[in-house]
């Protein structure tokens, strides 16, 4: 079945939505006096934007919430449109070949889409964000059906990682992976 807003041109549709890593993890914190602290996590959350067209990774949040916030949806959308280097930017170029497009091109900046895609979570539906997303990017928002992972296959196969584990995809994996940032933040699986 085709769906019925298709992409037609390079930034056109874009997805969004959050990923639950649902394995106990653990963020390694270094102060600036090099002190390292280690702080456990039952969930976490990252949540990633996608050009559906030809899949390139837009934007990209680590949710360190039990839930996504409607503060971490405004924030994959400022990632994706900004081309200014963030600190957690940093987590999905852990991997040779994992960076966001606007790292690769930052003449890409603040370039606009038309339809950005959601599901009906509670941080993408709430007001604030549906409006600031509207004011600020001047998109319509497509509101998907929740928990319909099928719909976003660009978005699934962007969230695997090299070694062909896939995170939280509509199956129940495990991942074994330490990411480790450039401001001495890392994660590690326990």
């Amino acid at each position: 079945m085709r769906p019925l807003l298709q992409s037609i041109r390079p930034y056109s549709a874009v997805q969004l939505d959050f990923h639950k890593v649902d394995s106990a993890t653990v963020i390694v914190l270094k102060n600036d006096h090099g002190v390292e602290f280690e702080v456990p996590l039952s969930r976490w959350h990252f949540g990633l934007m996608v050009e559906e067209k030809f899949g390139a990774a837009l934007g990209f949040c680590v949710a360190l919430e039990l839930t996504p916030s409607g503060d971490s949806t405004l924030e994959v959308v400022s990632n994706a449109l900004s081309s200014q280097p963030h600190d957690l930017a940093d987590v999905i170029a852990a991997s040779p070949g994992n960076v966001l497009i606007n790292q690769l091109m930052p003449e890409l900046a603040y370039q606009g889409f038309s339809i950005l895609k959601v599901d009906n979570g509670w941080s993408n539906a709430a007001h604030e964000v549906v409006n600031n997303i509207i004011s600020t990017v001047g998109c319509a928002i497509n509101f998907g059906p929740t928990r319909a992972w099928w719909r976003r296959n660009r978005f699934c196969r962007i969230s695997e990682h090299r070694r062909g584990n896939r995170v939280s995809c509509g199956a129940r994996t495990q991942d074994d992976s330490t990411c480790s940032t450039s401001k001495g933040c890392a994660f590690r699986s326990m």
